[in-house]
């Protein structure tokens, strides 16, 4: 959408909320181009070129906002440090929905999919930050250009970031960000750092002195949250962006917000009124986001399935695919030589969820299956269900099992829950898997070039984890429509030993991520509690660990990890 402004009418919004002991009224406001660009940069009017500024996204997504100061007052009994917490009195506010649905914190979770286009530079500077590739949708951007004076050194402003993602999506594949692009730069970085501002790097975990937590649903803070009657359930306190100028030249600046992945709950940017001006030359600038890189070194930890389930691929950002039928994890017909090797899992539902019930290695023409169980786990050989005695025995510890295609397979009864395989393929490289009570996870151990580099399928390709289709070419962004590329069809072995769950031709049967969400915001537990529950974990799964937990809304599902 491109906004003109002789054709635009202004439309008033009045919203009342009752903030603490006060009452206040916030103003949103449509305006045309200029208005908006007016509010934010009055000093830096006689120096814009009026004919290049400019609108995009969906409609009215971005307004002018009044009053804020007296709307979102708060009550400095119960907030102290009230005064981090104040928003700008006035200035715009830029959406990945709706502008006026900022002080509606009734609904929960408030979602306006528009699923419109997304961003090209916030693409590329989140796919350059993940090491691989991500989508935006319904992005917002304001536009424009300036002539910068010849005394002119460096340019600034003061924002305040807010979304509806937080914090159940806190390091998902729902990274929602905001960028200030500065002749082609992004400014708005994370104080001290060079990383932006968005939902993975400023939140409870992370950068967590600039974030302030408002989630009235699962309150951390042991008592009421700041703003009762705002929607965004996290908020970044009000930073500050600067950067150089071109002295004397023509300067183009851009504010750009946008959903990732998915177009479900909105985020917004505040910019304080008239905090935009001509300031002292900032210090050295970080390197400047490019477009993704050429194939990055496989991120820490080894690839596999976990939990809900998560696929962290061999190289890249761990993703999720909720979908529940059969799915082909690896397939390399080259694997030892032409030996071969296949990797099955198969989900299942539970509430509003699925998990990786049960999994199947195939190494030439011989197969190992697992499966969860919240009493006893069972295996098979090739179809044939093996004794459970040895399993249950509470002192085996590596005990050989059988092998598979002349590959030793190890067994340990961790715990009561937790039991792992190990299938050795020698030099070190692994294949672990792991069961803790319904759940089955597993994880390739430092695999080489020379029996992993044709790898297909959910794990990605070797070695750079691209989501690539089955002809090899394609590159599949969608986690929905990657997962259902790899779902067990006809040209696939048939690794288990019988059929359950939607089966080719019939597709994975997938649940809404606004049924999971709501799903995850009924969880009784704390983000708190949850951290606690995985205390133990591994560093590198910790922030899956706590998702689970919270997901399952039990505590003992750390023991998965």
């Amino acid at each position: 959408m491109k906004l003109e402004a002789a054709a635009f009418f202004p439309v008033l919004f009045l919203v009342t909320i009752s903030i603490g002991k006060t009452e206040g009224t916030l103003d949103i406001q449509t305006s045309t181009p200029l208005g908006l660009v007016s509010k934010v940069a009055p000093d830096l009017l006689s120096h814009i070129v009026l004919t290049s500024i400019n609108v995009t996204g969906p409609e009215n997504c971005i307004a002018i906002f009044s009053n804020g100061g007296s709307a979102v007052e708060v009550n400095t009994l119960e907030f102290p440090n009230a005064e981090a917490l104040i928003f700008p009195e006035d200035g715009i506010v830029l959406s990945t929905g709706n502008p006026t649905f900022l002080p509606d914190n009734n609904s929960g979770n408030q979602t306006s999919c528009i699923d419109s286009k997304g961003d090209d530079f916030l693409d590329n500077m989140l796919s350059y930050a993940a090491g691989s590739p991500v989508t935006t949708k319904d992005a917002c951007v304001l536009e424009f250009e300036f002539n910068a004076p010849m005394n002119a050194e460096g340019l600034q402003f003061e924002y305040v970031f807010g979304s509806d993602e937080y914090l159940e999506w806190v390091n998902s594949t729902f990274n929602d960000a905001f960028a200030l692009v500065l002749n082609g730069a992004n400014i708005a970085l994370v104080p001290g750092l060079d990383s932006y501002v968005g939902l993975h790097t400023v939140n409870n975990h992370i950068n967590s002195d600039y974030f302030v937590f408002n989630d009235p649903g699962t309150s951390e803070i042991n008592g009421p949250v700041p703003y009762p009657n705002f929607e965004p359930d996290g908020f970044t306190t009000n930073l500050k962006a600067s950067g150089a100028v071109k002295p004397g030249e023509v300067n183009t600046i851009s504010f750009r917000i946008a959903d990732t992945s998915d177009c479900n709950l909105d985020s917004w940017v505040l910019i304080n009124g008239g905090s935009m001006v001509f300031g002292p030359p900032p210090g050295p600038l970080p390197p400047r986001p490019g477009p993704p890189s050429p194939p990055q070194p496989p991120v820490p930890g080894p690839p596999g399935p976990f939990g809900d389930p998560h696929i962290k691929p061999f190289a890249g950002e761990t993703y999720d695919f909720h979908g529940v039928c059969d799915l082909v994890l690896l397939h390399n017909a080259r694997f030892m030589n032409g030996l071969g090797m296949d990797i099955h899992i198969r989900t299942a539902k539970m509430r509003m969820w699925s998990y990786t019930s049960s999994l199947a290695v195939c190494i030439g023409e011989e197969i190992f299956e697992v499966m969860g169980g919240a009493g006893i786990q069972q295996i098979w050989m090739n179809g044939i269900q093996l004794e459970n005695k040895f399993i249950e025995n509470e002192n085996t510890k590596g005990s050989l099992v059988s092998n598979l295609s002349g590959f030793p397979i190890y067994f340990t009864k961790a715990s009561t829950n937790q039991r792992e395989f190990v299938i050795d393929l020698g030099e070190s490289e692994k294949i672990v898997i792991r069961l803790w009570k319904l759940f089955v996870s597993a994880r390739l151990e430092n695999v080489k070039d020379e029996h992993f580099e044709n790898s297909l399928g959910l794990l990605g390709s070797f070695p750079d984890g691209m989501r690539l289709s089955r002809d090899n070419s394609t590159i599949l962004e969608d986690h929905n429509a990657f997962g259902q590329e790899w779902q067990v069809d006809d040209s696939d072995p048939k690794l288990f030993h019988s059929l359950e769950g939607p089966q080719y031709p019939q597709k994975c049967d997938i649940p809404s991520s606004i049924e999971m969400r709501r799903r995850l915001a009924e969880t009784s537990l704390t983000a708190e509690e949850a951290k606690r529950a995985c205390v133990n974990t591994d560093k590198i799964y910790m922030d899956l660990c706590i998702f689970d937990v919270l997901a399952t809304d039990d505590t003992s599902m750390a023991g998965a990890y």
